[in-house]
């Protein structure tokens, strides 16, 4: 049974403190101002976060998790219910509450409406009256009693004007932490809109953690969850759908920038497919991503209930014909919304089988034995003038991933062909799958036959 082992938003045992408040009040810039980073997206456009952002922070040597929210806007629409609802679930699971408004604008119904739910469910709430970029500012600081939290923190999270004494009341009223050595596996869900990422994290955690729905680009920012399988801990990260790059000041790509990033802090990606679809380039782009770093990779094969049995093995030929880059990469077909047991089963395996291939030390002796059985009975295929290539050694020389040298008298003579031959024979031997795996040549000069 899967079950989350930490509080909302909590990825590393730390206290929480949930940014809160309606939307375009400056939530996301305090959250990369106060951590450091440039984890949320920002923009003017009202409601640019959907989803939940954990970042982890430290001040005076409290390390803690803020999590930003999408704005409580309190509207009709069911998706911004859900959102509203995913706000709120942060306020309560939090230690703290920072309670943002605009000090610049009048206190709106929205933001005593937020007022009055935080009274009810939040444990401490810290009022922060944001976007103070002048030394006085109008607006509602005549009307902030209303609110019913005292005096606010005034800050401006453009300028950093006071994030200093916001911080240091931050860590006073939190529990004092900190932070644990790594034990977790980080996993990326990556992929194109509306292919089901955020329905498999749904599924995998038995609970709706993040928002679902029909619109493409629902989820725009990352989003993690801590989920514990048997013995182990994985954080599943939940990416924006990674669209064709446009304009540097285009919401979407400042998405797919973010998720690009998170295939870089991953241990393993999980690269969902539409498999009532058919390859798009926008899918060779994100498997060139996750080929350029070097990650693991799982294949996910989505909506396979809306496909035909008899289909099924054309559409993985089809896969492995336009995704050559993870030719190496296990594929499951599923479905998302009815994943069924068995299938979440075979998907923590490949996971794990992925991990364990990264850094797998192979026996001195083991590729000795390959090296002398496999690789020196097979002539190397030439690939320049008319130079032929002798094999001297063969030995890996690294992990993360599995790296190896392949020792010759001539490397320019060596062609793709005899590299990928290497290649298959290596994972077919040790069993190599769900990893990339690298091979480099290196001249040496052959012992002289006596």
């Amino acid at each position: 049974m899967l079950s989350s082992s930490r509080k909302l938003g909590d990825t590393l045992g730390l206290p929480t403190v949930a940014i809160v408040g309606r939307a375009n009040v400056g939530k996301s810039t305090l959250l990369n101002v106060l951590s450091g980073t440039r984890l949320a997206i920002t923009n003017e456009r009202a409601g640019t976060t959907r989803d939940r952002v954990t970042a982890q922070a430290e001040w005076r040597g409290q390390t803690f998790t803020l999590i930003d929210t999408a704005g409580l806007d309190l509207g009709a629409s069911e998706l911004e219910q859900q959102i509203s609802a995913f706000a709120a679930a942060a306020a309560e699971a939090a230690d703290l509450v920072m309670f943002v408004i605009d000090i610049q604008a009048d206190i709106t119904p929205a933001d005593l409406e937020v007022a009055r739910l935080l009274r009810k469910y939040a444990a401490q709430v810290l009022l922060v009256a944001n976007k103070a970029d002048h030394r006085t500012d109008p607006g509602s600081a005549a009307n902030i009693a209303r609110l019913g939290f005292g005096q606010p923190f005034v800050t401006s999270a453009t300028s950093g004007r006071g994030t200093g004494d916001l911080l240091d009341a931050i860590t006073k009223r939190l529990p004092r932490a900190k932070p644990e050595p790594r034990s977790d596996t980080r996993v990326a869900l990556v992929g194109q809109p509306n292919v089901g990422k955020s329905s498999l994290v749904n599924a995998i955690a038995q609970r709706d953690v993040v928002i679902v729905s029909d619109a493409p680009g629902t989820t725009r920012d990352a989003t993690s969850t801590v989920i514990q399988h048997g013995k182990k801990e994985y954080v599943l990260l939940d990416t924006a759908g990674l669209t064709r790059p446009g304009k540097r000041r285009n919401i979407e790509y400042v998405a797919a920038l973010r998720s690009i990033a998170m295939i870089r802090a991953a241990d393993v990606c999980l690269f969902m497919l539409d498999a009532t679809k058919p390859i798009t380039n926008a899918d060779k782009r994100v498997a060139s991503y996750i080929a350029e770093a070097s990650k693991p990779c799982v294949l996910i094969l989505n909506k396979s209930d809306l496909t035909k049995s008899e289909q099924r093995a054309d559409i993985e030929e089809h896969v492995a014909a336009h995704l050559p880059l993870l030719s190496w990469a296990p594929r499951i077909m599923l479905s998302a919304k009815k994943l069924k047991p068995k299938l979440l089963e075979q998907v923590w395996d490949h996971v794990d089988e992925a991990v364990r291939t990264y850094q797998i030390s192979l026996d001195k002796a083991a590729l000795r034995t390959f090296a002398k059985q496999v690789l020196a009975g097979q002539p190397i295929a030439l690939a320049w003038g008319n130079k032929s290539a002798r094999l001297k050694n063969f030995e890996q020389t690294g992990t993360g991933p599995p790296t190896f040298t392949l020792t010759v008298d001539e490397p320019r003579a060596v062609g793709k062909t005899y590299l990928r031959f290497v290649e298959n024979r290596l994972r077919e031997q040790f069993d190599l799958f769900g990893s990339p795996l690298r091979i480099s040549l290196n001249r040496g000069k052959l012992a002289r036959s006596r």
